[in-house]
């Protein structure tokens, strides 16, 4: 049982109990007696997810329809589009994003700029034509990426 928030409609399968305000689940298993119920609903909640990383690889990375006529050839684009998979999730946690980014939106808000590569005075820049309202999340993006120390900017 956990208690819903305003936005969280009903989903998730059938009514087990009309209780408005509450949402009820009832897992099945096979897994011994000496785990607790709260031990099985995080085992099983952490598999639920691996629906989500399918839709996204197939969607996102097109993992639908690659197969190679030699076996070994397909399990290597799908051992590639894994791996691209973990950069772009690694790259998020990365910045700190707490919102779960699909490639489709990284490329919408990361990629979508145009840019050039300039060489002045013996210097190498990259200059991205940023709207101004979105140039200091991009200074703070740059800030994170550059960091020295990821994921430790707690301290000054």
């Amino acid at each position: 049982m956990r208690r819903l928030e305003k936005s969280e409609g009903r989903g998730g399968g059938k009514l087990l109990l009309d209780c408005p305000g509450y949402k009820y689940q009832v897992l099945v298993t096979s897994l011994p007696a000496c785990f607790s119920p709260l031990q099985v609903w995080y085992e099983y909640n952490g598999r639920a997810n691996i629906e989500n990383v399918i839709k996204e690889l197939k969607h996102g990375f097109g993992i639908g329809g690659f197969c190679c006529k030699q076996f070994f050839a397909t399990e290597a684009a799908l051992s590639l589009a894994v791996f691209t998979y973990n950069l772009a999730v690694l790259f998020a946690s990365h910045l700190g994003w707490l919102k779960k980014m699909t490639i489709r939106s990284l490329r919408f808000v990361l990629f979508q700029n145009a840019g050039i590569i300039s060489h002045r005075q013996r210097r190498t820049s990259v200059r991205i034509a940023i709207p101004r309202e979105n140039r200091v999340w991009w200074a703070a993006l740059w800030e994170k990426i550059l960091h020295p120390l990821p994921n430790c900017d707690a301290v000054g």
